[in-house]
This record gives C-alpha cells, structure tokens and sequence, in this order.
C-alpha cells in the first residue's frame, strides 16, 4: 500500500540521503517515519501533506520507509509507528509518536520553536489532486429551411355563436304545490219561524173547568 502522500513538497528519503537531507540541513525538518502496513501512518500523512503547503519555507518535511531503511530506524530508536523527529540544524530536539491530528502538531512545532504561521494556502495544484478535465461540448444546429407554402385563399371568417339556455327553475310555494281542498258544500239550515197571535191566555177566574158528573137520582 503506497503511503497517502499528495505534497511534492515531503522529501522521500533512505538511509543513504537521510544524512545529507537531515542531519546536515540548516533550521528546522521534520522527519516522518513510517510502513506501508501502518495504517495510522497513513491517516497522518494527509495531515503532513497540508502541513508541508502550509509552512513551506518554515520547516522542512521529509519521509522515511523504516521497513526498506533499517540503520537510520535503529539509530534513533524507532520502536513505534508512526514517530515523527524533529530536527534543527542537524540536531534531534523533539519526537512525536503516533497519530496526532494537524492542529496538534502545529501546537507541537510551535512549542519547539517553529514557525507555524501559514505561509500559502493549500490549493489543488499543489496538492497535486487531479482536476476534472475540461469538457468542451460542441453543439452544431442544423437550420433546415422548409418550403414555402402556397399563398392560401383567406376563407371568410365564420361566426359562431354559441347560444347558452339557462332554464331557472323556481323554488314553488307551499300555497301553490298543495293539494286543492275539497269545496265543502254549505248547508244552510233556514228556521222559519212563523210569527202569528197566540191566544190569549185564560185567566184564572175564566178557567172552565169540566162539568162535574151529576148525580143520578134512582
């Protein structure tokens, strides 16, 4: 598994430039000590990659595969992976070991010394991450001229009238809708009454009364 390194910036070293590439440069270099099956080592590798843009020209950055570089491992003690040493004209002043993320190893750098105010800012070119290309879309249109039509005989213009019936329907009233009664015949019951002179009534004294039954002499 190559390591997750995009900076051309961060310097691969072996046991045979380490000294010329480290122990004899001038200020500050940071050297990474890594594996291929080192998984941590690769998770810090993209922390040093926008490290390495930003303090470019405040501290050098360079990277060493301890399984193919055994002296330089062995020389410094490298027991545990990743380790990060760091060095100033030459001399081991500090050791950082596993994973530590990007702010906290600029907080590390500035405590030794080093310089970790920006210098540039990451940008794609020089995080060398591939860009999408460019695509040019071509687009041709093809303008078809279609024949020109006969000159046609205007018709004359035909009216249509649309006759719209609306057929309101009242609401009928009780009155109306009810059944008719049924004529009740009147009958009128006309009491005569006859107005004539009643007869005087007898008065006592004239009251006749019947003939008593005379008695019979035998």
């Amino acid at each position: 598994m190559e390591p997750t390194t995009h900076s051309s910036l961060i310097i691969e070293v072996t046991d045979a430039t380490f000294a010329a590439e480290v122990e004899g440069a001038q200020g500050f270099v940071l050297a990474d000590m890594w594996a291929d099956w080192c998984t941590p080592c690769h998770m810090l590798a993209e922390h040093l990659d926008r490290m390495a843009v930003k303090l470019a020209g405040n501290i050098k950055f360079v990277k060493l595969d301890v399984d193919n570089n055994i002296q330089t491992g062995q020389k410094y003690n490298v027991m545990s992976l990743p380790t990060l040493l760091l060095f100033k004209d030459g001399q081991l002043i500090g050791q950082s070991i596993g994973f530590r993320p990007e702010p906290a190893l600029m907080e590390w750098l500035k405590e030794k010394g080093v310089n970790t105010t920006p210098t540039t800012v990451p940008v794609a070119e020089e995080l060398a991450v591939p860009m999408p290309a460019e695509q040019t879309t071509t687009t041709t249109t093809e303008v078809t001229t279609a024949p020109i039509a006969p000159e046609v005989t205007a018709q004359p213009e035909q009216v249509v009238t649309e006759t719209t019936t609306i057929t309101e329907t009242a609401t009928p009233n009780m009155s109306e809708i009810s059944a008719p009664m049924p004529v009740t015949d009147s009958l009128t019951t006309t009491t005569t009454t006859e107005t004539g002179t009643m007869p005087p009534m007898p008065t006592e004294a004239e009251t006749i009364l019947p003939p008593l039954p005379s008695e019979t002499t035998v």
